[in-house]
C-alpha cells in the first residue's frame, strides 16, 4: 500500500461526515463517487506499518478470511494514508443493537429477537468454521439492517483471532459483561465457546431489556456468575420464566418462550465443552426457519403460567385486609411462594458496559 496510492484512493470518497468514535478508530459516513455508494470509512488511530505484524494486520487478514456471508460485515477495501489505516465497509443505516435496546428499554418481543439471533448464530458458525474466534460479541457489534424480517450483521474484528490448537491466547478480551467464565478465570487456552457464551448473554439482554451481568469489576462478576449458575440452572430458568410474563411478551405463543429458554440455557453453561457449538445453535427451535413448533414443553409452560396467575391471586388474597381465618391460606402458601420465585426478575436497567 503506497502512500501516494492511499491518498489517491481516499479522494475517491466524498461527503465525509464523522458518525462515531472509539478508543481505536474514528468512523465516517462517506460516498464512493464512482459508484455513488454510501460506505463507512473506519480510520484507525494507531500507526500502521505495512508488512509488519500488528493487531491491525491481523484484523485485516481475518476480515478477508470471513468475507462472503450476509450476516458478517464485509470488508470492501483498505488503504493507508499518512500512516493511518482506512478500512472501507458497507454503511448500515439501522444503527446497532445497543441503540435499539436503549430505545426499547423493556426489551424486544421474542420473535423479533429470534430474527436477529438467527443472523448472529449464522455469523458465528461461519467464523468458527474458518477457525476464527470473534472474542467481542456484544450488542454494539451487531448492526441492524432495516427490513422484514429484521436482520443483523456482526462487525468489529479488532479482537478477533485465528484459533491455533494448543496455542496460548490473551485472556483479557471481550467486554466484561459478556466475558465467558474461562476468561474470567484468566484461562490462556480457550476456543469458540467464548463467543457462544457471549451470544447467550446478548440473547438474554435482547428480550429482558437488561444485561444478565452488570458487574463493575471482575471479582463482582465472578460472584454474580457463581450465584446464578453455581448450583445449577434453576435460578437462570427462573429469570427466563419471568421474561416471558412481561407485558410486551404475553401475546407471544408459549412455544417461543420455551424455545428462548432452551437457546439461552444451551449457551450459558459453565463448562465450555457443555455449550452448544454455533452450528448447533443454528438448529435450535428459536432460530430455525419457521420458528419453534408446538411441543409438550409448550403445554407445560402454559400450565405453569396458569399456576402463576392462580398463585398471584392467592398471594394477594392472603395479604389483603382483613386477615383470613387462621389456616385459610396455609395449604397453598408453599406453592404460591414457589411459583412467585420462579418468575422473579429484576426491573430492566441499562448502563454502558465496561
Amino acid at each position: 500500500m503506497g502512500a501516494a496510492d492511499g491518498a489517491a484512493r481516499l479522494k475517491e470518497y466524498t461527503e465525509m461526515r464523522q458518525v462515531g468514535e472509539g478508543a481505536y478508530a474514528v468512523v465516517y459516513k462517506a460516498t464512493h463517487a464512482a459508484s455513488n455508494t454510501t460506505v463507512a470509512l473506519k480510520k484507525c488511530i494507531d500507526k500502521f506499518a505495512d508488512g509488519q505484524p500488528s493487531s491491525l494486520t491481523r484484523e485485516l487478514e481475518l476480515m478477508r478470511a470471513v468475507r462472503g456471508h450476509e450476516a458478517v460485515l464485509e470488508l470492501l477495501d483498505s488503504f493507508v494514508v499518512k500512516g493511518r489505516l482506512f478500512i472501507v465497509l458497507p454503511f448500515v443505516s439501522g444503527g446497532n443493537l445497543l441503540e435499539l435496546l436503549v430505545a426499547r428499554p423493556a426489551g424486544l418481543e421474542t420473535r423479533e429477537a429470534a430474527d436477529l439471533l438467527r443472523c448472529l448464530c449464522a455469523a458465528l458458525a461461519h467464523l468458527h468454521a474458518r477457525r476464527v474466534i470473534h472474542r467481542d460479541v456484544k450488542p454494539e457489534n451487531l448492526l441492524i439492517v432495516h427490513g422484514e424480517p429484521r436482520r443483523a450483521k456482526l462487525c468489529d474484528f479488532g479482537e478477533a483471532v485465528r484459533r491455533v490448537d494448543g496455542a496460548p491466547r490473551t485472556e483479557y478480551v471481550a467486554t466484561r459483561w459478556y466475558r465467558a467464565p474461562e476468561l474470567l478465570a484468566h484461562a490462556r487456552r480457550y476456543g469458540e465457546a467464548v463467543d457462544v457464551w457471549a451470544a447467550g448473554c446478548v440473547a438474554f439482554e435482547m428480550v429482558a431489556g437488561s444485561s444478565l451481568f452488570t458487574a463493575e469489576s471482575e471479582l463482582v462478576q465472578q460472584a454474580q456468575l457463581a450465584a446464578l449458575l453455581g448450583k445449577g440452572p434453576q435460578l437462570l430458568r427462573s429469570k427466563l420464566s419471568g421474561i416471558a410474563l412481561r407485558a410486551h411478551n404475553r401475546a407471544t405463543p408459549a412455544a417461543w418462550h420455551v424455545a428462548f429458554g432452551e437457546f439461552v440455557e444451551a449457551c450459558l453453561r459453565l463448562a465450555p465443552s457443555a455449550r452448544h457449538s454455533a452450528a448447533q445453535l443454528c438448529a435450535q427451535p428459536l432460530v430455525a426457519p419457521g420458528g419453534p413448533a408446538l411441543t409438550e414443553a409448550t403445554a407445560l409452560f402454559t400450565e405453569a403460567t396458569a399456576l402463576f396467575t392462580e398463585a398471584t391471586a392467592l398471594s394477594a388474597a392472603c395479604a389483603a385486609p382483613p386477615p383470613p381465618p387462621p389456616g385459610a391460606c396455609a395449604a397453598s402458601d408453599a406453592r404460591a411462594t414457589l411459583d412467585l420465585s420462579l418468575i422473579h426478575i429484576s426491573e430492566p436497567t441499562r448502563r454502558t458496559p465496561i
